[in-house]
């Protein structure tokens, strides 16, 4: 016999090549008939398109997934306070097992296809039904997971629109939807087309794509949620040089309210003006017109404490997310208060040790930061009350520990209200509070509720490095109830003050803040009451009348200068009152203030100094019998009302 022609082996048949659709009907069938080149062209088109989505649909599934398994982990590990809701636990899970079904769908699919591409005569007929039948349960498989990805994609959804309500999304509230939206449209293209057709190059490119694309998506999330797409906030350029604090005063210059009502705002001087704290954020106030100079608001959020430090450069905010947000941290906005540029955000800063809760504000607990505030470190007290630490306010490090003398304790460690003893920042150094003794542990157990015999100790810190800069110490027997550690209007002294035995009245004594030495002592008339009505500085002391028949007011310096009086007029007006009244000197004159018997509001009383000549300003607060505040501010004394949304400036 002769050799085939062509060099064909004998006995092998012809290839014929064959298009075979794999539909819902489960059948792979030949094209009937005879296709034209273009038919044929066309049909080859339709195929390559159907199988590079279906291969793209299944590399944003498998990134997709692996993106929202990793994203819940992420909203577990952030949640604090309020764990995932059950229900998408239980959807998570179960997703989680309809896709390791379909991944052993897949699988079985490729198992079949590498059959089929091994058979030969009849089997090959076979092989196909098989592959056919393998594709069918995974495209029904993937609509199947594609319904509990939709569930949970609008779970996932509700938590991102809480989120973005709470004042403060991260990225961790977005990548749990926009994981579960990839894999829900990966499923979706991966269940319409044709998984068993095209190359194998062909199907990795396509599938490599669809991973890349889930992971660019997924990164422009992350970078969508670190930019400042949730704050309302206005910047403002620094004054050149702020206006001298007024000598005295003689009119309502300006009022201002807030954008919404607030009670009992909290103002702090700062920034060549004053801050003031709204529900959201704070507003930055020009003192010499009463405008606005920037502001910095998160909506949604509830800021709850507002801080600035003694030179006025740095404003802390202490920010609540709200009840709906998953990771219910805390969070500490540090800004610029010259010009309310945004420094620092701060989750959880410090820990817990930072916040103290006060009282009752818009139906939530009003907390009070327990830490002193410079223009780049904030200082904190330690549990044990064997420590001060000071932290870098940009970066929310730890920067120095100072170690107390031995047989010490911090007072606010073993105080009943720790932020009447709190670390206190003065101009040049942190003063800290403490109590030092031998035997001082069961000391403090036997006597927390009466007078105990302890060396009082105030340690003047360097902010910048934590070393002490000097000491004062004084043994006495004190009521652990009634001690206080509070600075002077102009952050230059410190006072400390405490109960004693038989006291009716706290013992006081003031502290230069350069080198700890004694300004005054054992001045009675310093209760702490009055202190928080900031009536003392670095050069001396106002003393108030002491009695309600009494209208003498007294400037005291500590070291040099004039002894001045005031005798201030009160004719007409309430001598008892609910409240202390605010008090404040100035250069020229004593400022005090007295409810207006009218009940149009509050009357500030002006009386200069060596005179009897009393000024009354009527400022028209809507609650007159609420705590009045006076702030010296460059340009302006402001008042401010507890029981008013409106704050006034006196020039």
């Amino acid at each position: 016999m002769g050799r085939p022609r062509h060099g064909r082996r004998a006995g092998r048949p012809k290839r014929v090549s064959a298009i075979v659709f794999v539909g819902a009907r489960g059948a792979g069938a030949p094209v009937a008939g005879v296709c034209t080149p273009v038919e044929l062209s066309m049909l080859s088109s339709v195929i390559k398109y159907r199988v590079g989505w279906t291969w793209f649909g299944g590399g944003l599934t498998l990134s997709g997934a692996a993106l929202t398994g990793w994203a819940y982990v992420l909203w577990h590990s952030a949640a604090r306070d309020a764990d995932p809701p059950g229900l998408m636990t239980v959807l998570f899970i179960g997703a989680a097992l309809l896709f390791i079904g379909l991944v052993v769908a897949q699988v079985q699919v490729v198992v079949t296809t590498a059959e089929l591409a091994r058979a030969e005569g009849p089997a090959v007929d076979k092989a196909k039904w098989m592959v056919n039948q393998a594709a069918v349960i995974v495209r029904r498989r993937a609509w199947i997971c594609a319904a509990a990805m939709a569930i949970l994609a609008f779970g996932g959804g509700q938590r991102a629109f809480a989120a973005i309500g709470s004042g403060f999304p991260e990225f961790r509230d977005f990548a749990f939807v926009v994981g579960a939206t990839i894999t829900l449209i990966g499923l979706t293209l991966h269940a319409s087309g044709t998984p068993d057709h095209g190359s194998a190059a062909g199907k990795v490119v396509m599938a490599g794509a669809g991973m890349g694309t889930a992971a660019a998506v997924m990164a422009l999330t992350y970078v969508a949620a670190t930019m400042p797409l949730w704050t309302e906030a206005t910047t403002a350029n620094e004054a050149a040089r702020p206006a001298a604090v007024p000598e005295t005063v003689g009119k309502v210059a300006w009022r201002w309210k807030p954008p919404e009502g607030v009670r009992e705002p909290d103002v702090v001087p700062a920034g060549g003006g004053v801050v003031v704290q709204v529900p959201d954020g704070v507003v930055a106030l020009d003192t010499t017109t009463g405008r606005e100079r920037w502001h910095y608001r998160r909506p949604g959020a509830r800021a709850y404490d507002v801080k600035a430090s003694p030179d006025g450069r740095t404003v802390a905010i202490a920010f609540w997310p709200g009840e709906k947000a998953a990771n219910q941290a805390d969070h500490l906005v540090v800004l610029d208060a010259a010009t309310g540029e945004l420094r620092a955000v701060h989750p959880d800063a410090w820990g817990d040790i930072a916040y103290y809760a006060q009282d009752l504000l818009y139906g939530v607990t009003k907390w009070h930061g327990l830490f002193a505030l410079g223009q780049d470190i904030a200082v904190t007290w330690s549990e044990d009350g064997f420590r001060v630490t000071g932290w870098d306010l940009d970066t929310s490090k730890a920067r120095w520990q100072h170690t107390l003398p031995e047989s010490c304790v911090e007072a606010p460690s073993v105080l009943d209200y720790p932020r009447n003893a709190m670390p206190v920042m003065l101009r040049d150094v942190v003063a800290v509070a403490a109590f030092c003794g031998q035997d001082l542990d069961d000391k403090l157990r036997r006597g927390q509720l009466g007078p105990v015999e302890l060396q009082v100790t105030v340690l003047g810190l360097d902010p910048q490095t934590g070393s002490e800069v000097w000491r004062h110490q004084r043994t006495a027997k004190i009521d652990l109830r009634f001690v206080h550690l509070l600075p002077s209007v102009d952050a230059q002294a410190v006072a400390v003050t405490w109960r004693g035995e038989n006291q009716p009245k706290d013992y006081g004594m003031v502290l230069a803040q350069a080198d700890g030495r004694v300004l005054t002592d054992d001045r009675a008339g310093l209760d702490g009451w009055d202190l928080r009505t900031a009536p003392f500085t670095g050069e001396g002391s106002l003393t108030l009348p002491d009695s309600e028949k009494s209208s003498d007011y007294r400037w005291e310096p500590f070291e040099a200068g004039e002894v001045r009086t005031a005798s201030v007029s009160v004719v007409g007006l309430a001598r008892e009152v609910p409240h202390p009244t605010a008090d404040l000197p100035l250069a020229r004159a004593v400022v005090t203030t007295r409810p207006d018997p009218s009940g149009a509001g509050v009357v500030v009383l002006l009386t200069p100094w060596d005179t009897g000549d009393t000024r009354r300003i009527p400022v028209n607060f809507a609650s007159p019998g609420d705590p009045v505040s006076l702030l010296l501010a460059p340009g302006a004394v402001v008042v401010v009302s507890g029981g008013d949304t409106m704050v006034v400036g006196l020039t």
